[in-house]
């Protein structure tokens, strides 16, 4: 019987970015993952492809045939932009066959069993970069005045074996490349916590420390494995004191096939501590609302 194709889908990541997996008639797995943001600092995004052993490929394949997997009934509509995870297979010439489940209602046994085996050939394509990049924050300062200047090293790394073609910094707003610093309060309860305890800025190259950007290779710098790109940025933060959690996020449009589409990823550091002193202001604290005080017992 010829090989069919296969496909494992899920957007698990709280977003409409997608971690897929493709396994050709011919044996080759492509994985191709656009963000990292339920594992942030883990792994890189991107494009990742190898060719599967008949074992490998074959038990999966052989799951996907059986009877109990064509008999998992279909789950509740989704609703727009939910999240879901899906397995197909399509044979030659035939239809595809596909089975869903929707995030936050338990899936059929079967189906479960089934998805283990599409997440073990996801880890293992995973170990073959062709066009990946990993972020990295660090060292950052342990204390940071408030209102001062602090400093933070940023490191981006290609971990596949083609380079990366990422626009220079001055060109980030225009080809909608966005890095953003994002501090999160770790001296808060999580019951008490609230948004006000998370703030964000936007990393420019009007941050970069020195002459960085006049050293760079303009319009695109090619981001190679054996040379990870090293930016320096300094930033005034204007936070409540406290302790922070900082990690940074970006986020671009990669081309991860040659003559192909942008496909929209975003990167996610490990967080790094530090701490903000200085005097405290009025505004630090959202006021109450009316409906707020209205609430009160």
């Amino acid at each position: 019987m010829p090989n069919p194709e296969v496909r494992y889908w899920s957007n698990s990541g709280r977003g409409a970015r997608p971690t897929e997996l493709v396994i050709d008639p011919d044996g080759v797995g492509t994985v191709t993952v656009r963000t990292n943001r339920d594992t942030p600092g883990k792994g890189a995004v991107g494009l990742f492809r190898t060719r599967l052993d008949a074992r490998q490929a074959g038990d999966l394949v052989a799951s996907l045939r059986s009877p109990e997997f064509a008999a998992i009934p279909k789950p509740p509509p989704i609703r727009p932009g939910g999240t879901m995870r899906r397995l197909s297979i399509k044979e030659e010439r035939g239809e595809e066959v596909a089975r869903l489940a929707v995030f936050g209602v338990p899936p059929p046994p079967a189906f479960k069993a089934i998805e283990k085996q599409a997440l073990d050939l996801v880890a293992a394509v995973r170990k073959h970069p062709v066009r990946a990049m990993a972020i990295e924050l660090g060292p950052a300062p342990d204390q940071v005045d408030r209102g001062k200047e602090a400093e933070l090293k940023i490191t981006l790394k290609s971990t596949g074996i083609e380079a990366i073609p990422l626009p220079h910094p001055s060109r980030w707003d225009n080809e909608g490349v966005r890095l953003a610093l994002s501090g999160s309060r770790s001296d808060i309860p999580p019951d008490r916590f609230a948004p006000h305890h998370r703030r964000t800025e936007t990393l420019s190259a009007d941050h970069l420390a020195g002459d960085q950007a006049a050293a760079l290779p303009r319009p695109v710098i090619p981001l190679k494995s054996v040379q990870p790109l090293e930016l320096v940025f300094r930033i005034a933060l204007d936070w409540p004191p406290g302790d922070y959690n900082l990690s940074v996020v970006l986020g671009c449009a990669l081309v991860l096939e040659e003559r192909g589409a942008e496909v929209g990823c975003e990167l996610y550091s490990s967080p790094v501590p530090s701490r903000i002193v200085g005097k405290r202001k009025r505004d630090d604290e959202p006021r109450p609302t009316k409906e707020d005080d209205e609430e009160e017992p």
